[in-house]
């Protein structure tokens, strides 16, 4: 929960929630979840946004061997959204419509200290990013 008040001759007040609700099984776990943002702006913004999503949950691979250990995981969903305003019609990032995501990430970490993280994320909401992390522990 966000408020302020006065931030730039204006009072703010937010609020976000989720619920995920979902079974864990050995292979995939599906997920239904229910995330809603509201976002007042004094005589401006009032946004109240709601998205249902369908998604599924699962490892690719986790493999360990006496040198290494590699795990892969991919999360995607699919989901409807409105958003409704009551002033004006500034986008926001807020969900209008069908909206999806698919994340990816993987790991490969060494015995000798070294670990190497990737992921790769597209959302049709807040953008797509991919990432590679080089970590040394000694």
């Amino acid at each position: 929960m966000v408020s302020a008040d006065n931030v730039h001759t204006s009072a703010w007040s937010g609020l976000r929630s989720q619920l995920t609700l979902g079974l864990d099984t050995e292979y995939v776990s599906p997920f239904i979840q229910i995330s809603h943002r509201q976002l007042d702006k004094d005589s401006a913004y009032h946004l109240n946004d709601t998205t249902a999503y369908l998604g599924l949950d699962m490892d690719i691979a986790s493999l360990t061997a006496d040198t290494y250990a590699l795990t892969t995981r991919l999360t995607t969903k699919v989901g409807y959204g409105e958003k409704h305003w009551k002033d004006t019609d500034t986008d926001l990032g807020a969900t209008r419509g069908v909206t999806g995501s698919v994340a990816w990430s993987a790991s490969l970490n060494l015995n000798s200290g070294i670990s190497f993280t990737t992921n790769l994320n597209l959302d049709t909401a807040s953008g797509s990013n991919a990432g590679l992390n080089i970590t040394l522990n000694r």
